[in-house]
């Protein structure tokens, strides 16, 4: 399909191919048009090629459209969660804009690009996870904020990143932002494993959402393996519903299991 996209790139003239995609509206036919586009610049490296798709963005009033250009954003062959700010923008910070957008096609576009991006590095992309992590903590839509913590794995980021996370955990009013706070912090850096652990059980004994819990208690369990059994067991008596949400993982734990494939597995078969 790429080398499809290349031909029609190398097809068509510069200034005819902005035009079309200008005066496009159909959103099917804009998506070829501008994934055509943005192969241009990664044929090209021209800077100008995607500032123009960028301003195109912020100026069509058609929220699906705007949705569209900002998917193809992923033909940039980098990420361009990094590339528009520093290197083409020159500072604009539109990542910021698209995941504080009033329309919700345009930052479910943004977070699917951190999502496309992070797998290209098997999930553990730091700039893409260290990027959307910042952008979490400003993103002032619940679903939005879990998206992006939920985009890749942090195994990859530094200490200042984690820390956003564990503070997320600890302070976000919505549960889906705290279950998707708890579900990162199992992916931490080893040398966070030991802070992140204490942020989860900590967590875990105040919280008063079951959906919450029980993100924390599969979260302390995937990243302490063997190590999360005192933990859980000391959990298991902090308040009335802990036994029940406590004691299944508690039993997974006791077979040993040496990686989180193997316990994931296990616990999907004890649910059967």
């Amino acid at each position: 399909m790429r080398e499809q996209l290349r031909g029609l790139v190398e097809s068509l003239s510069e200034d005819v191919h902005w035009q079309q995609l200008s005066d496009e509206q159909d959103a099917d036919v804009l998506a070829l048009l501008s994934d055509t586009w943005v192969l241009r610049y990664a044929l090209e490296g021209q800077s100008r090629i995607l500032e123009r798709l960028v301003d195109r963005v912020s100026e069509s009033p058609d929220a699906r459209l705007r949705a569209v250009l900002i998917r193809s954003l992923q033909q940039t062959g980098e990420p361009s969660t990094q590339l528009l700010g520093i290197q083409v923008l020159k500072g604009r910070d539109v990542y910021r804009d698209w995941v504080t957008d009033a329309a919700p096609e345009v930052r479910a576009a943004a977070v699917d690009n951190f999502r496309e991006e992070a797998a290209r590095n098997a999930g553990r992309y730091r700039v893409v996870a260290e990027r959307a992590v910042s952008l979490a903590t400003v993103a002032e839509d619940p679903a939005t904020a879990a998206g992006l913590l939920g985009a890749s794995s942090i195994e990859a980021v530094r200490g200042p990143s984690v820390a956003q996370v564990r503070t997320l955990l600890q302070s976000a009013k919505p549960p889906v932002v705290r279950a998707a706070a708890a579900r990162a912090l199992a992916t931490s850096p080893v040398a966070e494993l030991s802070a992140s652990l204490d942020a989860l059980a900590a967590r875990y004994s105040v919280e008063s959402e079951a959906s919450v819990r029980e993100a924390l208690l599969e979260s302390i369990s995937r990243l302490g393996l063997s190590r999360a059994l005192p933990v859980l067991k000391r959990l298991r008596d902090t308040h009335a519903a802990a036994r029940d949400e406590v004691s299944p993982w508690i039993a997974l734990l006791a077979e040993h299991p040496q990686r989180w494939e193997m316990l994931d597995t296990a616990r999907r078969h004890s649910h059967r």
